[in-house]
């Protein structure tokens, strides 16, 4: 007598809850039959981001504006030189209150330490 046992979720954090359980990934071939796409055993040394990208397939973490945003705050940053730095200290700090005006913790946290690892690689100090 074989058993089976089905569960559904969208939580990386209950994907990762438990070592040694079976995680299947399901979809449709192009006929819409559904499928196993892939498999993987479950291990709670994975991160819930790890979760979300391997699992999910979810692999940003704002929605598509804020990422987009984020990537070019940190963009600008990663490619900042010596010249035009004024302008280009004003544009990244122009960029830095668009995302804190998000008023989220995540964001904030990530400006944050973006700003003070700029800081301190160009011995600036930065005020918004």
């Amino acid at each position: 007598m074989a058993t089976q046992i089905f569960i559904s979720t969208h939580s990386p954090f209950v994907v990762n809850s438990v070592d040694g359980a079976w995680v299947y990934k399901l979809g449709t071939d192009p006929q819409g039959v559904s499928k196993v796409l892939n498999k993987h055993l479950s291990s709670t040394a994975n991160s819930y981001l790890s979760e979300f990208i391997s699992t999910f397939g979810v692999d940003e973490e704002f929605g598509d504006g804020t990422q987009q945003e984020l990537e070019l705050f940190q963009n600008k940053i990663s490619t900042l030189g010596n010249e035009n730095l004024g302008r280009n200290l004003e544009e990244i700090k122009s960029l830095a209150r668009t995302l804190l005006a998000k008023k989220s913790i995540a964001i904030d946290n990530t400006v944050a330490i973006e700003l003070r690892r700029l800081s301190r690689i160009k011995n600036i100090e930065i005020c918004l």
